[in-house]
């Protein structure tokens, strides 16, 4: 019973990364809307004309951390017409966001081998406690098994992260002007 609780504890972590990590994914893909939701105006700030990212009213708030860094760069640089610096801004944020995401992606794996060595260290101290009987064989091989749900289900979760990353990167890079 030990064995399940504590396997059921680490399965259920495991889900809870897995969904967190789902979750980023997806703001990371939702970070910047289409080009056709975004304009551009023309501002006046003491009595200097430049440009204003406006954004939608939907957006991120980590597109509107982007835009108010790329606005308060047209104020300071009325007139530049250099896309780079804006570019450098926006990749910036959204580089820190998919480092954070990718850094998380292989959590549910891990815990999955945690929860393998727990099995199994419950069933080497069974095995230590009550000596080599049939019952601390039979536990030992059940802890091993619970141990072995946990890992094939982290492997599992890791994976399906791993491919809706890549597939999300892939639309990513797709999206970007050439």
């Amino acid at each position: 019973m030990l064995e399940i609780a504590i396997v059921a504890v680490i399965i259920g972590t495991q889900v809870w990364v897995f969904i967190r990590n789902n979750q980023a994914i997806s703001k990371l893909a939702d970070l910047i809307p289409g080009a056709s939701h975004i304009r551009v105006t023309t501002e006046s700030t003491a009595g200097k004309q430049h440009l204003k990212i406006q954004q939608p009213p939907s957006s991120s708030p980590e597109f509107h951390e982007i835009t108010t860094h790329s606005n308060a760069y047209l104020v300071k640089n009325p007139g530049a017409g250099k896309f780079a610096p804006l570019r450098d801004i926006a990749v910036a944020r959204t580089q820190s966001l998919a480092e954070a995401v990718e850094a998380n992606l292989p959590l549910p794996l891990y815990i999955g081998l945690l929860c393998t060595f727990t099995g199994v260290i419950i069933g080497l101290v069974k095995i230590a406690f009550v000596g080599v009987t049939e019952d601390a064989i039979q536990g030992f091989i059940g802890g091993v098994l619970i141990g072995m749900v946990g890992s094939a289900a982290g492997l599992a979760m890791t994976t399906r992260n791993a491919q809706a990353q890549t597939r999300r990167q892939r639309w990513l890079v797709a999206q970007q002007p050439r």
